[in-house]
């Protein structure tokens, strides 16, 4: 059957329309169109005989909502399930088809007034049955038939064909030529752990053990000789076996097993080491907030540590997160806030632009954390240098200069003022004359724009674990 003229969208999708309401009221006006009455009365009555013209608006309101199923239908769309669609009309009718929420199946009611959602419903054999969905293909049919044994791939006869299968007949003839439970009667009983073997020692011998392997009283076993090439080392505790042998004459390796046989191999280095569990794994782990002076740059950091430059992570982020677990103690003390969805690491330096060094604090009159600003011992010196005049008015070529510290004072200038300062008056002399003092610390030591000590730079870094 050929298609008919598929409709692209529905009437009136860009035009003035009305919502139509389902039902009509008298408050509503006389030419108001509804599903439950159409059009009123009083839209075919002429004009003269007071009769009103139907609104466009609710024509392109009904062809609107009319043509937007067809258009949904014509695109090929299924109904799903609608619970306020199925309340309003009473709930499904017996032999309606609806598609799941995810599109892959298809469901047939089997009950009238069917309000089950089989979505969510745990239980819907009595209201709903499954009439489509997701199915092999041919070619996966064929693929999966495929596997399966044909009586032509068993064999009566034992062989070498890896694409043939014993029957059970063939499997049940074989077993009947081992052993019997009379013929080990006798033998070596497992319960003894090998102490029935008679000669214990020529036993590890024919085992090509030599005399390297020796079984101590608590049943540990333990291996007096080297490893070579050739043989093993293995050490035993309960249900754990420890073998170490070389690989390629090159490097030993370890072979921890259980009895389950289940391993784990561990390639020693060349040099002497320690296999640690995970106990001993967790005790030389950094906890996260640690601090640590690295001398690498801050883009070559191991795994785990990040540097401690104030930079900002995502709340989300792995390196948020851990930021975040932090002690509320901890954040306080190292300015690690929260803002904006993101959250800062710490950072020495200061808002002025100055590097705090780290210093040990006793935890009680001053935590970590605490900055204390930068400061300089107190200097004190005096410095006297005394120019005096005669009493005929002219300056002595006598004068006196002491003090403590002296080598912090420099650029002395005497004054020309005769008048300048008057101390006293001293026998044989008028005036005396005070000269200038310069103070300045770089006549004695190297000086910056701040206080600080020799220093060598490394990155101050910080565990976060991830």
């Amino acid at each position: 059957m050929k298609n008919p003229k598929l409709i692209v969208k529905p009437f009136a999708k860009n035009g003035q329309k009305n919502v139509i309401p389902e039902n009509y009221e008298t408050s509503m006006e006389g030419n108001q169109a509804t599903w439950d009455q159409g059009f009123g009365q009083i839209t075919m009555l002429p004009v003269a005989a007071g009769g009103l013209p139907p609104k466009g608006q609710d024509f392109n309101g009904i062809f609107n909502q009319l043509s937007e199923n067809i258009v949904y239908l014509s695109q090929g769309g299924r109904f799903k399930f609608s619970a306020e669609y199925a309340e309003s009309i009473g709930g499904y009718p017996k032999g309606a088809i609806l598609q799941s929420d995810d599109e892959k199946k298809e469901y047939q009611s089997l009950i009238g007034n069917n309000k089950v959602n089989f979505n969510v419903a745990p239980d819907i054999s009595a209201s709903w049955e499954v009439i489509g969905g997701s199915y092999a293909t041919k070619a996966e049919l064929t693929n999966g038939l495929n596997k399966k044994v044909n009586t032509s791939d068993v064999s009566q006869t034992l062989g070498n064909d890896l694409t043939k299968l014993p029957s059970l007949d063939l499997v049940t003839r074989e077993l009947g030529k081992k052993a019997s439970t009379a013929d080990v009667n006798g033998k070596l009983a497992k319960d003894q752990n090998g102490a029935d073997i008679p000669d214990k020692t020529k036993f590890i011998e024919n085992l090509g053990l030599g005399d390297s392997a020796h079984l101590l009283s608590d049943g540990n076993q333990v291996f007096k000789s080297g490893v070579s090439s050739e043989q093993s080392l293995g050490v035993k505790k309960g249900t754990v076996f420890i073998e170490t042998s070389i690989a390629g004459n090159t490097h030993p390796v370890t072979k921890l097993k259980r009895n389950t046989g289940s391993e784990i191999e561990v390639l020693w280095p060349s040099e002497s080491g320690k296999i640690l569990i995970h106990k001993d794994i967790e005790k030389i782990t950094p906890k996260v907030g640690e601090f640590n002076q690295s001398p690498f740059r801050a883009s070559e950091l191991s795994s785990g540590w990040y540097s401690c430059n104030g930079d900002l992570y995502d709340l989300t982020s792995p390196q948020g997160q851990a930021l975040n677990s932090l002690s509320a103690n901890y954040k306080i003390d190292w300015g690690i806030k929260v803002s904006n969805g993101k959250i800062n690491m710490p950072t020495p330096r200061q808002t002025d632009g100055k590097t705090a060094i780290l210093r040990p604090v006793n935890g009680t009159a001053r935590l970590p954390g605490s900055v204390e600003g930068d400061a300089m011992r107190r200097l004190q010196g005096d410095f006297y240098a005394r120019g005096v005049m005669q009493a005929d008015g002219k300056r002595s070529s006598v004068g006196a200069a002491w003090g403590k510290n002296a080598s912090l004072f420099s650029n002395a200038s005497r004054s020309t003022d005769e008048q300048a300062i008057m101390l006293n008056t001293i026998a044989d002399y008028k005036y005396e004359v005070v000269d200038r003092v310069m103070f300045d610390t770089q006549n004695a030591v190297p000086s910056s724009d701040e206080f600080r000590m020799l220093n060598m730079g490394v990155t101050l870094t910080m565990y976060l674990g991830v």
